[in-house]
């Protein structure tokens, strides 16, 4: 008798729990009523995952030390994130830290200080981030700070030096930079700019521009490319650069209420390149709503598979905006807020926990030439 796949349900769990380098999960789920890590809606889930994936844990701390902004570092095998803001949230005596994790050892380490000193920034709040491995560097977003504005900041890998700033537009200072991309076809930098932090008591007096989408090309000239969404967040590319992906985030307004008229919703948007012609975006499609949460950050690997950090944990979809599977840390509270591909190891960040997992199909994970 032939039996399909997904007419079993598979439920097998393993939870070693010890010193936090060692507590795994291996379960294995195939419908979506199952509480297992793994959930596999579709058989192409289970080629990215393989046999046997293990979701292991790196790191642990009791706050949300790991919330944004993975970057990873290939010279030194690590991972830099930002955490959640720290301090009173009723007022704007808030701040940021900017950590590196070693994804061998787990080591953590804090380097807001020095990134503060190498940008002038007291108060950073630092949030997503993005790279260039051609030019051994990192692109980092500061979200402002009381009267202070948002800027990007482009510096060294080693944290020695700024390359690049961008600090407004058309003399209008940014809102707060959540997350960033850069394009390998053009070197531009595109970036969301929602307006959390007048919401989140850290910003100062009233926003001077929109939710927007930004494109900064190599001349440091600025252009909105997308002025319609709520809250704009995670944005990223797919493999040929033919589409941009951006997560709105507009469900949670961003003072802890929710706003049910907004979709918990992934955009697509095909990209519009003209030797002589300003790019444009066009065709904006509703790629996906997520399941719960929001959709926070964004990634794809060479394959086209976007994975999406969200309030159960990394929700995986096909190009066609499938879901394929979950990806669910156990006992999680939080969900996912972000995440970053390291080659084929996928790092998830769950606020107080972060975990990795290996994928194991071909061209699952980044090249030296994407981030």
């Amino acid at each position: 008798m032939q039996v399909s796949l997904f007419s079993l349900i598979l439920f097998v769990s393993v939870h070693q729990y010890a010193l936090p380098s060692q507590i795994t999960c291996n379960s294995v789920g195939f419908n979506k009523s199952s509480s297992s890590c793994f959930q596999i809606y579709d058989k192409k889930f289970q080629s990215i995952l393989g046999a046997k994936p293990v979701l292991k844990l790196l790191a642990k701390r009791n706050y949300a030390f790991a919330h944004e902004g993975p970057v990873w570092l290939p010279q030194t095998n690590s991972v830099l994130f930002v955490s959640n803001r720290q301090g009173n949230l009723a007022t704007s005596d808030q701040w940021i830290d900017i950590y590196t994790i070693n994804l061998e050892s787990g080591f953590v380490k804090n380097i807001t200080e020095k990134i503060s000193r190498l940008t002038g920034h007291n108060h950073f709040m630092a949030n997503g981030g993005t790279g260039n491995y051609q030019k051994k560097s990192i692109i980092l977003c500061s979200q402002g700070y009381r009267l202070h504005g948002g800027s990007i900041f482009e510096i060294t890998n080693k944290f020695d030096r700024v390359l690049l700033t961008v600090k407004q537009y058309n003399n209008l200072t940014f809102n707060s930079p959540n997350d960033v991309v850069i394009s390998h076809k053009d070197k531009s930098v595109w970036f969301t700019d929602p307006e959390y932090g007048f919401f989140q008591n850290f910003r100062y007096g009233k926003p001077q521009l929109g939710n927007n989408v930004y494109r900064v090309d190599i001349d440091g000239n600025i252009q909105i490319l997308i002025d319609n969404l709520s809250r704009p967040n995670g944005i990223a590319f797919n493999p040929d650069e033919t589409i941009v992906y951006v997560t709105d985030t507009g469900y949670a307004v961003g003072n802890g209420s929710l706003d049910s008229n907004v979709k918990r919703a992934i955009y697509s948007y095909e990209i519009y390149r003209h030797e002589y012609k300003p790019i444009h975006l066009y065709n904006k499609r509703l790629f996906a709503i997520v399941d719960a949460g929001i959709p926070d950050g964004i990634k794809i690997d060479q394959n086209g598979h976007v994975y999406v950090g969200c309030g159960d944990g990394v929700e995986v979809f096909g190009a066609n905006g499938k879901l394929l599977g979950k990806i669910i840390p156990p006992n999680s509270t939080s969900g996912v807020s972000n995440l970053v591909l390291a080659n084929k190891k996928l790092v998830l960040l769950a606020e107080t926990e972060i975990w990795t997992v290996d994928l194991q199909c071909q061209k699952c994970g980044t090249t030296l030439t994407q981030y």
